[in-house]
């Protein structure tokens, strides 16, 4: 199930059941997302895109960090630790 969401401003992605909330968002050059970890188990969200990389680090069950899109382009995020959750946010100018 392919699913997509459009965010102007900021936007709320979850983790659980080692899956992200949504597998595609598009957000604005600037806009933040907030990644937050509502599983029960650690997870690593990271980037290496170019212009919007970052490393999250371990992120303990509970835990939300904001990351902010500078770069307009597809952004790849993966977790570290499970390989199998990927999603992509599409960066608008």
């Amino acid at each position: 199930m392919l699913r997509t969401r459009v965010a102007r401003h900021a936007l709320t992605i979850e983790q659980k059941g080692r899956a992200f909330s949504s597998e595609n968002v598009t957000i604005k050059k600037g806009g933040t997302v907030t990644f937050l970890n509502d599983d029960s188990i650690p997870h690593n969200i990271m980037s290496t895109s170019q212009g919007n990389e970052f490393n999250l680090g371990s992120q303990p069950p509970g835990a939300s960090t904001d990351v902010t899109f500078k770069a307009a382009g597809e952004v790849q995020v993966i977790c570290a630790i499970h390989p199998r959750m990927k999603m992509t946010v599409s960066v608008s100018e």
